[in-house]
């Protein structure tokens, strides 16, 4: 039997247990493929590895502490909308990656490090995942209201694990809903207000391990809440502010182009122009309105 070069690599990965870039050798294998008879199963198969290469498969002892996204396949860079406001932002996260770099040559730590602030549904996910994108880097996402143990000492255990992690990885380490772990202290001596304590400093030592290639975000809707010791470790503080009605606009349209379905451009606008809610939701409430049309497009092709 002889072996080309993508399926010799997929081989050599599977032996040494790399079982994601046996994945991609495999997808590189597959679309190599070109008889007539092999297509339809073809499709099928790199269908499924589509499916296994969006999201990178973790250690046991960190699985359900993170998620870790391969952005370059998920993410929709077309549908996204950058505000100028997040645009100077992105600017200023990517010089502080090389000055970061720099300053670790000269054995000096620098966390490139931003903290977002602002409601619910604005973008601040979104963003991340765009800088991820733009980086070349995974997504590693942290949503702290599920690394949260009622065990006492856990809390503390589980961010070690996902630190750990992250700094094994060249990443963009998203830590949402930070302000489940990094409260105020408070000066009570029950075992609540020492674990609140305990977990707080886990977190900072967490922090100012990691090493200067990686870029840190975290998400809060209540920044007044943070302990100052644990924001003095960002940089950066960011208010996300939900899109103006002519940057909703622009939204809509920039997902209606992408998708490729018709459209009257003056409706569209307008239907982001005067949507109240969040970025999330604006999202949300144009898919319905396709999919009824859509629905609404079958019901009188039925009808002919």
């Amino acid at each position: 039997m002889s072996w080309n070069q993508n399926q010799s690599l997929m081989l050599d990965y599977v032996v040494k247990g790399d079982i994601r870039m046996a994945r991609q050798y495999a997808k590189f294998a597959l679309e190599g493929t070109g008889a007539q008879k092999d297509m339809k199963w073809r499709d099928a198969q790199l269908g499924k590895l589509k499916r296994k290469l969006q999201f990178f498969e973790l250690p046991q002892k960190v699985d359900g502490l993170l998620r870790v996204e391969d952005v370059n396949e998920t993410f929709k860079p077309n549908r996204y909308f950058l505000t100028g406001r997040e645009s100077e932002l992105f600017d200023h996260i990517d010089k502080m990656r090389n000055v970061s770099i720099r300053l670790a040559e000269m054995d000096v730590s620098y966390i490139n490090s931003t903290m977002l602030t602002g409601q619910s549904g604005v973008g601040k996910t979104m963003f991340g995942r765009y800088l991820a994108y733009k980086m070349g880097y995974p997504l590693v996402y942290v949503d702290f209201s599920h690394l949260v143990d009622s065990l006492m000492g856990n809390t503390a255990k589980n961010i070690v694990k996902a630190f750990d992690y992250a700094s094994s990885e060249n990443c963009i380490l998203f830590l949402d809903e930070i302000d489940y772990v990094a409260s105020k202290r408070r000066s009570g001596s029950s075992g609540a207000d020492r674990e609140l304590g305990n977990v707080a400093i886990s977190l900072m030592q967490a922090l100012d391990s990691m090493p200067n290639e990686s870029v840190v975000l975290a998400a809060t809707n209540i920044p007044e809440s943070l302990d100052p010791a644990v924001l003095r470790r960002f940089k950066a503080i960011h208010k996300v502010e939900p899109l103006t009605p002519d940057e909703q606009a622009e939204t809509v349209i920039c997902f209606l182009n992408d998708i490729g379905v018709n459209y009257d451009h003056q409706k569209a606008r307008l239907f982001g122009f005067e949507h109240e809610g969040s970025t999330s939701s604006l999202i949300s409430g144009l898919i319905e309105r396709i999919a009824n049309s859509l629905l609404a497009d079958d019901f009188k092709a039925g009808e002919r």
